[in-house]
């Protein structure tokens, strides 16, 4: 594979043919394209085929520019600058386009769903599912009130979530990290502000974002 770097535009690009064991024995070569949309080696960068062999379709979670869904931006691995980052980006790359040989063969075999694998919905949808997850049981008013006392960073009060405990010792750690997410990601934010539908006051929510 072949690294190009444009300094004026800030981008660097990685392309060429990746070799991946498809089975059996056997390894198919693919057309990829890794575009880092900054000079910075350690960020994720969006993954493309070359050619036509993947087209876009929703359902083979690969939008309409051809670049691949390979997971949520707030479930993409955050170790990416380890020593072995790359190498282990291109494994998902790699375990992406197995699921893509996957799910053609489903289709041809008629089988539903299609996709082989978990997925997350698309677009806004999918950060919405996620949110979900992570709440779990817990009502909007609680999640609301945990994210605002993690934002203020009370450290000795109750938590509101009614276990009797100290907040630190309770959720905290929880809402410090969906805080960070939504902070970093604004549709995880506006998942987290519609949990009451899209009615609901959210000013909690907004306010500690």
């Amino acid at each position: 594979m072949e690294l190009r770097v444009d300094t004026e535009a800030c981008k660097a690009v990685i392309e060429g043919q990746l070799p991946v064991h498809v089975g059996g024995g056997k390894v198919q070569t693919f057309a990829v394209r890794i575009v880092y949309k900054t000079l910075n080696p350690f960020v994720i960068p969006e993954t493309y085929t070359s050619d036509d062999r993947f087209p876009p379709k929703s359902e083979r979670h690969i939008e309409d520019d051809g670049q691949w869904c390979m997971w949520l931006p707030q479930d993409a691995p955050r170790d990416f600058d380890s020593p072995a980052g790359l190498e282990r980006y291109l494994a998902r790359v790699r375990s992406f386009i197995v699921l893509q040989l996957a799910y053609e063969d489903r289709v041809r075999l008629g089988i539903t769903p299609a996709w082989p694998g978990s997925e997350w919905g698309h677009g806004f949808q999918g950060h919405e599912q996620w949110v979900r997850e992570q709440i779990g049981d817990l009502s909007p008013q609680v999640v609301r009130l945990l994210i605002g006392q993690a934002a203020s960073r009370a450290h000795g009060m109750p938590c509101p979530c009614g276990s009797h405990r100290l907040f630190a010792a309770c959720h905290q750690g929880w809402a410090r990290h969906l805080l960070a997410v939504a902070r970093r990601e604004p549709a995880v934010k506006m998942a987290l502000a519609s949990l009451d539908g899209p009615e609901s006051d959210s000013t909690h929510v907004e306010g500690g974002m």
